[in-house]
């Protein structure tokens, strides 16, 4: 059993960074196009891995003899990213008729492509020699001739022979540099002069990184359009071949298929909370044959998880607007003339993830909200006053499960404030007026929220506070409208937010 979990563990690292050349993430739809058919933009931005600066391929499938073949679109540069878009110079279009608004097509994009890849290790050589001499030089630092006098063959007998000569290198690639030796006029001193230089290393890793990407694409397309090889299109199939994926004669092996990948993501939702909430003794009620199948899906989870992570941490800030209702009613029920029938408010917020880089802090969020709000209580004496209420507050929140720009999920907190503001209080039947300074100190909120992955959300709360009025000025000094008053707030509200 243990050597088992710790090829699961063993398995998790490798899965984590493999990468499926076509599936549902490779899908985009064409936004926009430009009046010249050479700009586009994209429903992919850098949530999806994209980066500046970087090529891709646009493929479209085409049914040919009851198959479906992929045909190069386009070859694109990104040269702007956002968080769900970017924007693409199409700089040789093969297909102009595909590339129109709302077309569906796969994008094969360098980073994704080769990521994984180990990145070149370069060392650079100098070679210099005489003139005369340069090509035996560069041969016997190259190749190794036996003629080289550091071989010394000649002095050795060779009784049996292994195996052909071989040079092990320390790096991919060795940039050689080739100088001669040249007279210094008027001494009898040499100077090194270059005749050849090799390429920058930046520059060459880039030629060797495109030359790859485009390897791998021709690869791609030469694999799917093979006759023979038809079992990965069997997985992905529907009536109408317009949407990207290949039809079948049999709908039944399609429905299948749906079937048995929501029943997978089901496990693999299963085996996640387990992992989360079981830490290391996650693998206990598991057999041994549960095991060996978990092992390629592992991977995936994590996958999953991280580009969910990565796609969240793009946010640093969120505003939202809400509107809420006092539950609690303070009025004097004897007083019918100075009631408000509906205690409401507006209210707009901000919401600032300051630690989200740090792991100790990165769930807990300042918050910060201006409102209007209609309500009425007792002041004593029989009588209601009516207020109108414009209010700033400044809090603390507190996520405990997950952190608080985390997507497709449900947020839970909980929250401290303080609000200071002002507020205009009335009787009518005495006809006066008064302006109240407002303090809670403090006031708490807990509520859940859900953020979409277009950076959108929504969110419930609640929330308890003692509010206390304290006069400013008022119409009549001796009126029914006290100096000092408080009412208690028991707030349900709904919004809508936004990230940015």
């Amino acid at each position: 059993m243990q050597r088992l979990v710790l090829i699961i563990l063993i398995n998790i690292l490798v899965g984590a960074s493999s990468y499926a050349a076509y599936g549902p993430d490779n899908i985009v739809t064409i936004m926009q196009t430009s009046t010249t058919g050479k700009t586009v933009i994209l429903n992919k931005g850098s949530s999806g891995n994209l980066e500046e600066d970087k090529l891709a391929v646009l493929l479209v499938p085409q049914k040919k003899n009851k198959k479906i073949i992929y045909k190069p679109v386009a070859k694109l540069k990104s040269v702007k990213i956002f968080d769900e878009s970017s924007i693409w110079i199409a700089f040789k279009v093969y297909m102009p008729s595909m590339l129109e608004k709302s077309n569906k097509l796969i994008l094969l994009d360098e980073n994704n492509l080769l990521r994984g890849r180990k990145a070149l290790s370069f060392q650079r050589s100098k070679v210099i020699a005489n003139e005369k001499n340069v090509n035996a030089a560069v041969s016997d630092n190259l190749i190794e001739s036996s003629t080289a006098l550091s071989k010394k063959e000649g002095e050795y007998n060779i009784v049996e022979k292994l195996h052909d000569k071989e040079k092990l290198y320390d790096n991919d690639i060795d940039l050689v540099d080739i100088d001669v030796w040249e007279q210094k006029k008027g001494s009898k001193k040499k100077i090194a002069h270059s005749i050849y230089k090799s390429n920058y290393s930046k520059a060459f890793a880039m030629k060797h990184r495109l030359q790859t990407f485009e390897k791998m694409v021709v690869a791609f397309i030469r694999k799917y359009n093979d006759p023979k090889f038809t079992i990965a299109r069997a997985y992905f199939q529907t009536k109408d071949p317009s949407n990207l994926i290949a039809t079948h004669e049999s709908s039944d092996y399609y429905t299948r298929f749906v079937e048995n990948e929501d029943i997978r993501l089901k496990k693999e939702d299963k085996i996640y909370g387990d992992l989360r909430d079981k830490g290391e003794s996650w693998s206990d009620d598991y057999s041994d044959e549960e095991l060996s199948e978990l092992v390629y899906n592992v991977g995936v989870i994590k996958e999953r998880e991280r580009r969910r992570t990565i796609s969240a941490h793009h946010f640093s800030h969120q505003v939202y607007g809400n509107f809420g209702l006092n539950l609690v009613n303070n009025e004097n029920l004897k007083d019918r003339t100075n009631t408000a029938q509906s205690k409401y408010d507006f209210e707009f917020g901000y919401e600032y993830f300051a630690f989200k880089d740090v792991d100790a802090l990165d769930k807990v969020a300042f918050e910060f909200t201006m409102r209007r709000a209609v309500d009425a209580y007792s002041i004593g004496g029989g009588y209601n006053a009516t207020s109108v209420e414009y209010s700033f507050t400044g809090g603390i929140n507190w996520y405990p499960f997950k952190r608080p720009n985390s997507l497709d999920t449900n947020i839970i907190y909980a929250g401290l404030l303080i609000r200071s503001g002002i507020s205009a209080l009335e009787v009518s039947d005495t006809n006066e007026k008064g302006t109240y300074s407002i303090l809670t100190i403090p006031g708490i909120r807990a509520g859940i929220k859900y953020n979409f992955s277009n950076s959108y959300g929504v969110r419930i709360f609640g929330g308890f506070e003692n509010i206390k009025s304290s006069r400013i000025k008022k119409s009549s000094s001796s009126g029914v409208l006290p100096d000092v008053a408080s009412y208690t707030e028991g707030k349900m509200g709904i919004g809508l937010s936004k990230f940015f």
